[in-house]
């Protein structure tokens, strides 16, 4: 049986075409490697594989009850190994914990529930650290074969080596905005304008066009983000200063998280400029902020293709200095007093 998303066979056929012919072999790795952006949906087509490996071999019959339980998350035999939530840092921790993989291992010990196969979806895997990376290797090394791993990693250079070595690797890639665009006209029924708007907006990322298409409030937040920035420059300097205070220093209690909000607004910045320097450069039809082309081609008349790339090296030194912890609303007024 093979159950493949409408997602997954229409921007990873080709993954989905690999893996049909892997189980229809009935020979494959312990553990494969999907590397990339989150917002490729690394995540969504890693369950789907997860799921068809566990359906392998099933009648339709069978195979539907052991789907419904997959997908309403009462499959026992899928596990899902991830950095933990430390609540008085109100943060993720740092790193997939050695103690976590000893737990993971323990689990696989047991007995399958249904005989069914043993899926194990690792999060962040090149944040494993070489305590824990070094633990989840010697899983590996006696691997079963009703024991499948998925990896999912943002930097596959950051995947400790001997890991590596035991997986076998797939990275994804950008898709292009018009496969996008038709693939929210087709499943979403979105009209041709809202479609491009979000397709320009994804940069590429079709989980970012997936999220924005099911959540439109989420999509006109994020316009009303790109509006303050754009309304920063139309501003004097101390209506830039008083959003740095009203929207970051105010907001947020704590340095990390007033860093967390800089950085929100240094990205919007840095599209903003690239978005700028495409269309200077006659290339209008690239820009990820779409919806607000407009207002962006009246704002690059502004400015020289030069001083667009002086305000890139700007964005960086502040982004170091960020990463300094030099004082935030210095770092920012700095920046903005030269728009």
């Amino acid at each position: 049986m093979r159950v493949w998303s409408g997602f997954t066979k229409y921007f990873y056929s080709e993954i989905a075409d690999y893996f049909d012919r892997v189980l229809h072999s009935g020979k494959w790795h312990h553990a494969y490697l999907l590397t990339g952006k989150s917002e490729f949906g690394l995540e969504r087509v890693a369950r789907d594989l997860a799921l068809n490996f566990v359906l392998n071999g099933l009648d339709d019959d069978y195979g539907a009850k052991v789907q419904w339980q997959f997908e309403k998350g009462s499959y026992s035999d899928f596990y899902i190994l991830e950095r933990e939530y430390d609540s008085k840092k109100k943060q993720l921790n740092q790193n997939i914990s050695i103690e976590q993989v000893r737990e993971l291992k323990e689990k696989l010990s047991q007995k399958s529930f249904l005989s069914l196969p043993k899926v194990i979806l690792i999060k962040d895997a090149d944040l494993l650290n070489i305590d824990s990376g070094n633990a989840l290797l010697k899983i590996l090394e006696e691997p079963s074969s009703r024991t499948i791993f998925f990896l999912l990693a943002n930097h596959r250079e950051q995947i400790l080596p001997t890991l590596l070595s035991r997986s076998q690797s797939f990275a994804f890639r950008s898709q292009s905005l018009p496969m996008i665009k038709q693939y929210l006209i087709d499943v979403y029924q979105l009209n041709n304008e809202l479609a491009e708007n979000i397709a320009h907006l994804s940069a590429g990322l079709p989980e970012r066009a997936v999220l924005y298409s099911e959540k439109r409030e989420l999509y006109e937040s994020y316009l009303e983000k790109v509006d303050q920035v754009l309304d920063l420059f139309a501003g004097f300097y101390a209506d830039r200063f008083s959003v740095v205070r009203s929207g970051i220093i105010e907001k947020a209690k704590d340095y990390n998280s007033q860093k967390v909000l800089a950085l929100v607004i240094l990205d919007l910045l840095e599209i903003v400029f690239r978005d700028m320097l495409l269309i200077k450069n006659d290339l209008k039809h690239l820009i990820y902020l779409m919806p607000r082309a407009t207002r962006l081609q009246e704002l690059a008349k502004k400015y020289s293709l030069e001083e667009i790339q002086q305000f890139f090296k700007k964005i960086h030194e502040a982004r170091l200095s960020l990463a300094k912890n030099v004082n935030l609303s210095v770092v920012l007024e700095n920046l903005m007093i030269n728009f």
